[in-house]
């Protein structure tokens, strides 16, 4: 056998597996529009609401949590919503919240497994009263309703 088949037949087997090895990662990042996009499991406890239900708890004694990145947070969230992350350290603490009615969590919209994992903490806090906006942010903004950019409530109103 000679050295150059050897070389093209290795080739040959590292490209595949490769190949096969990258094939799954394509598929994750929705590259290939025969696969449904993917949907966090639901949380047991928790109430799934529409943006509009959503708007209707913004006044009332309601408290909104974006689970988003600090920095998806400031940009532009929720008007009145405090940051609090699964994933990321939070200012936010958890007795301020027991006086509210309930608890509204979102993050990016269905496809975003935050605000399902933050509901879950909350309720294993002792939160009873959970909802999460299905459409999270990107619905509410669609929507036109009131939006603020930085980190404290009202500044950068829109």
């Amino acid at each position: 056998m000679r050295v150059v088949d050897l070389l093209l037949g290795a080739f040959t087997l590292v490209t595949l597996a490769f190949s096969l090895a990258l094939a799954p990662v394509a598929l994750q990042r929705g590259k290939l529009p025969l696969f449904n996009r993917y949907s966090p499991p639901l949380v047991k406890g928790v109430d799934y609401i529409s943006v509009e239900q959503a708007r209707y708890y913004i006044d009332q004694p309601f408290v909104f949590l974006d689970a988003r990145e600090k920095a998806a947070y400031e940009a532009g969230h929720v008007r009145g919503a405090a940051h609090w992350s699964p994933f990321e350290p939070t200012t936010v603490n958890p007795d301020q919240l027991k006086t509210a009615t309930g608890l509204v969590v979102y993050c990016d919209g269905p496809g975003c497994g935050a605000s399902s994992k933050l509901a879950r903490e909350l309720l294993s806090q002792g939160f009873t009263r959970v909802l999460v906006m299905t459409e999270g942010y990107p619905g509410w903004v669609s929507r036109g309703y009131p939006t603020v950019t930085g980190t404290a409530a009202g500044s950068g109103d829109k």
